[in-house]
């Protein structure tokens, strides 16, 4: 599964469905928002947690994004958000949150 963000291509990644039922993870991630070198990401959990989103690309860079130092940017009770920014437009991406 893959998708044209930006002019970037990302795989969004999530846990199993088991985990996202009784784990943290409420929703899969949705990817938002892009522009040339990133986009948004967003997912629903269904506690109070902190949120991050890792990303490789298909040359084997890696990089981590957090919303602010403690990785935590609630958009609400339940939802979390991560901007992604810094990426290489016309490249491939996998992300995982």
């Amino acid at each position: 599964m893959g998708s044209m963000v930006g002019g970037l291509s990302a795989v969004g990644v999530v846990g199993g469905a088991e985990e996202q039922q009784e784990g943290l993870v409420g929703t899969p991630i949705s990817i938002m928002a892009p522009r040339a070198d990133g986009f948004e990401v967003v997912w629903g959990v269904n506690g109070l947690c902190l949120g991050r989103v890792e990303w490789q690309g298909g040359d084997g860079e890696t990089g981590v994004a957090r919303a602010d130092a403690m990785g935590l940017t609630p958009q609400g009770d339940d939802v979390l958000r991560v901007r992604v920014a810094g990426l290489k437009p016309g490249k491939s991406y996998r992300v995982r949150a």
